[in-house]
């Protein structure tokens, strides 16, 4: 689901007595949406389309996802029954074509420096190296402005894990004009150092003043931390 783009929203109902799934309700049921914690709102879509095994699903409007969050809040008026979202709350991509599934940077929507490839993923980190701005080797991506947001007051978190050694790093974020921000993060020798060799799951986040993610990019395919054999 992306930002000011139509979609679906699956829900599920349940019996509360005794969790089985409950079939043939979809004409009692109806949903509500609150964008960025606003006022809650019914969807256009007042009732949705059955699919199976307790599963329905409603079209959603590309004016219902136009916000950065999107809560939804699906209610049976049958007694006892129990609607769920698959997933309650929504972070919205606030480029639609930043992620090709699941917020992942695709090529031509982001540029690229330093260890970032032209996918806007990064291929290999070698562990014990400095990436640095001053060596032309920091991790940067570019994207579109967060809509009524200044660069200057977001964080940019870089983070993954190979499942036994995590990392994690903090970045800035620039205005650099037409509607664009760079993402700058350093990963100096230090925490390099701490990686070990194999394959690493890792993310970026922007987070506002307060600490609260305004958008995270997932990426496909991990980077391969490799060991160096020079001093």
């Amino acid at each position: 689901m992306y930002r000011n783009t139509a979609g679906t929203l699956k829900v599920f109902a349940f019996n509360r007595t005794n969790n089985a799934p409950v079939v043939g309700d979809a004409a009692q049921i109806t949903c509500r949406v609150s964008l960025d914690g606003g006022a809650r709102a019914a969807l256009a879509d007042t009732n949705p389309t059955e699919m199976e095994d307790g599963y329905y699903l409603f079209d959603v409007t590309a004016g219902e996802t136009n916000g950065i969050t999107a809560d939804f809040f699906p209610e049976s008026a049958t007694a006892n029954v129990q609607v769920i979202p698959v997933e309650h709350s929504r972070y919205l991509s606030l480029e639609n074509v930043i992620a090709a599934k699941t917020n992942t940077i695709t090529a031509g929507k982001v540029s690229y420096a330093g260890p970032v490839t032209a996918k806007g993923t990064v291929d290999q980190i070698v562990i014990g190296d400095d990436y640095l701005t001053a060596h032309g080797t920091a991790f940067v991506w570019t994207i579109s402005a967060i809509p009524g947001m200044s660069a200057g007051a977001v964080t940019v978190h870089f983070g993954g894990t190979n499942g036994t050694h995590p990392f994690a790093v903090t970045g800035t974020a620039a205005d650099i004009g037409s509607g664009k921000w760079s993402l700058t993060c350093e990963m100096p020798r230090a925490t390099s150092g701490g990686l070990v060799p194999g394959e690493y799951r890792y993310s970026v986040a922007v987070h506002n003043a307060a600490g609260v993610e305004l958008t995270r990019v997932y990426y496909e395919d991990p980077f391969v931390a490799a060991e160096k054999f020079t001093p």
